[in-house]
């Protein structure tokens, strides 16, 4: 938080100690607004990961222990194509 008011920061916005400020605040706030990439390479994926994201898209705990390693394969490939429509 900032004592700068609106009106004193539009009357200052020539001077470098104002950009500085600004930047300061941007920086220190980078945290919140940086989005975290989260990681598509299959391969570092976990069976947990698989289960846990076929269970918060509907499917029982139940169902997805009986499936086929097949079927829960083509569950995994079509929530995937699903989710990035």
């Amino acid at each position: 938080m900032t004592t700068i008011s609106p009106e004193s920061f539009k009357e200052n916005v020539h001077q470098t100690a104002i950009a500085e400020l600004v930047l300061k605040i941007i920086e220190v706030n980078e945290a919140f607004f940086k989005k975290e990439e989260k990681e598509t390479d299959s391969k570092d994926s976990s069976w947990f990961e698989a289960f846990a994201y076929l269970t918060n898209h509907g499917h029982r705990q139940d169902e997805v222990m009986n499936m086929s390693c097949g079927a829960f394969l083509k569950y995994l490939i079509a929530g995937h194509r699903v989710d990035h429509q």
